[in-house]
C-alpha cells in the first residue's frame, strides 16, 4: 500500500482547519516508518544545537512532513503550531524532549527562513 498526496483526512475538505491539508496515517504505509531523502537532507543541514535527535527516530513520518513543508511558511508554521497545542482535544502528546525538538525546529524555521518567504496575509486569512 502507497500512501499519496491524495490522502487526506476525509470530512475536511482536503484542509485541517487552519492549516496544511492533512495527510492520513497508516501503520501499513512503510514511508511513514523511515526518513525520506528529502528528511535527512534538512536534518543534516541544520546546525547542530537545533538538530532533533529523537524526533526522527521515534516519529520519522512528521519529519518527513515538516520537510515537505519547509519551503512554504504559510503551512509550516500551523503544521508546527498544530504539533504543540492540541486543538483537536483528548491527543495523547508528546514526551517531553520531542515537545523541546519541534519547538527549536520551529524558532530556527521562524527566526532563519520564514520572515523572507512569509506572506502574512496567506497565514493570517482568518483575520478578514
Amino acid at each position: 500500500m502507497t500512501k499519496k498526496s491524495t490522502d487526506i483526512q476525509e470530512g475536511t475538505g482536503g484542509l485541517m482547519q487552519d492549516g496544511p491539508p492533512a495527510v492520513k496515517f497508516s501503520p501499513d504505509w512503510p514511508e511513514d516508518k523511515v526518513l525520506n531523502l528529502e528528511a535527512e537532507g534538512l536534518i543534516s543541514s541544520l546546525p547542530e544545537e537545533i538538530r532533533p535527535v529523537q524526533l526522527p527516530e521515534q516519529f520519522p513520518r512528521i519529519c518527513n512532513r515538516i520537510a515537505e513543508l519547509w519551503a512554504e511558511p504559510e503551512l509550516a508554521i500551523p503544521f508546527f503550531d498544530d504539533l504543540l497545542i492540541d486543538n483537536r482535544g483528548g491527543r495523547n502528546g508528546f514526551p517531553l524532549m520531542i515537545i523541546m525538538e519541534i519547538s527549536k525546529l520551529k524558532e530556527h524555521f521562524v527566526a532563519t527562513y520564514a520572515p523572507h518567504k512569509l506572506d502574512v496575509w496567506k497565514i493570517n486569512n482568518n483575520l478578514l
